[in-house]
């Protein structure tokens, strides 16, 4: 029942780095899920509050039943890409499945 809510798809990515050929660090992705459905929602005033007192930076949230997100993960929706800064799940209730909220900072 939720999946019609989402009116999106996201792909998910990992961060990782390795260093360079002349020291340096690179910062790499790697793939862990693509065409997960999801719903991007602009940021409201009581979340920019809320992250501001956690010093977090937010811009969006996202809404998806997809579960292995981590802190730190990058989620690419169409041509934006989101750094995922909170994660909380949930419960389902009244023929709702479960689902996650992801609160994140649009980076691209």
């Amino acid at each position: 029942m939720i999946q019609t809510f989402y009116t999106e798809t996201m792909a998910v990515y990992a961060e990782n780095t390795t260093r360079g050929v002349t020291g340096g660090m690179i910062i790499g992705g790697t793939a862990k899920a693509s065409d997960q459905a999801c719903r991007v929602q602009d940021g409201a005033s009581a979340l920019a509050m809320f992250a501001g007192a956690k010093d977090m930076r937010t811009t969006h949230t996202i809404f998806t039943s997809y579960a292995s997100t981590a802190n730190g993960d990058y989620v690419v929706v169409a041509s934006s890409t989101y750094k995922v800064h909170g994660i909380n799940k949930r419960r389902g209730i009244g023929g709702i499945d479960d689902f996650y909220v992801l609160t994140v900072e649009e980076i691209h």
